[in-house]
């Protein structure tokens, strides 16, 4: 929906030789003609330990989560909230199930 409200420009990535539809989620050639498109992916969250993105699906709900609980809000020196404890043992200030 928003996409449509928004003209979304394309991103010139690898010193401009290629450019990203963001929208298509497609890398191309700016310079010379191939037929096959390269299939991008936005890493907005990541599987721990690994640098691999999540599917874009996962990512998108937790980054509404994330908005919802924290848009607007600074990160303190001190907390005072509570901190649960997650299952791999790190300190986490909220937790979100997929």
């Amino acid at each position: 929906e928003m996409e449509e409200l928004v003209n979304i420009e394309r991103v010139c990535v690898r010193g401009g030789l290629y450019e990203v539809d963001v929208t298509q989620g497609e890398c191309y050639p700016v310079y010379w003609n191939q037929a096959d498109k390269i299939p991008v992916m936005r890493g907005q969250w990541f599987i721990d330990g690994t640098w691999q993105p999540l599917e874009e699906k996962e990512s998108n709900l937790i980054e509404q989560e994330h908005l919802s609980c924290f848009r607007g809000q600074q990160m303190q020196e001190n907390f005072d909230i509570e901190v649960s404890k997650s299952i791999d043992g790190k300190d986490a200030v909220h937790s979100f199930k997929l």
